[in-house]
């Protein structure tokens, strides 16, 4: 789990499937959800860049800050855990 910009929670190891979720902190609805990212060891939100970092990044800012993947941002096969400096 990862704490984001208020009120946005990412879960990583989600109840949905395939798919990671991005919920509200009020009242637990779905913001989000991130197509194929699931099973993730460790996520992160970034204040510095305001993304949240999976084995994939995701862009708080875009589809009206209800978070999408970065598709520039890379990382390699089989990735599960990652960490992010806000500096």
């Amino acid at each position: 789990m990862a704490i984001g910009p208020a009120p946005q929670i990412l879960l990583g190891c989600s109840n949905s499937g395939t798919d990671s979720v991005i919920i509200n902190e009020n009242d637990g609805k779905l913001v989000a959800e991130l197509s194929g990212q699931s099973g993730s060891n460790q996520v992160w939100y970034n204040p510095g860049d305001n993304q949240y970092f999976l084995a994939s990044v995701v862009d708080t800012n875009r589809n009206g800050g209800a978070g999408i993947l970065d598709l520039p941002a890379h990382s390699a096969r089989g990735s599960h855990s990652v960490a992010a400096d806000p500096v």
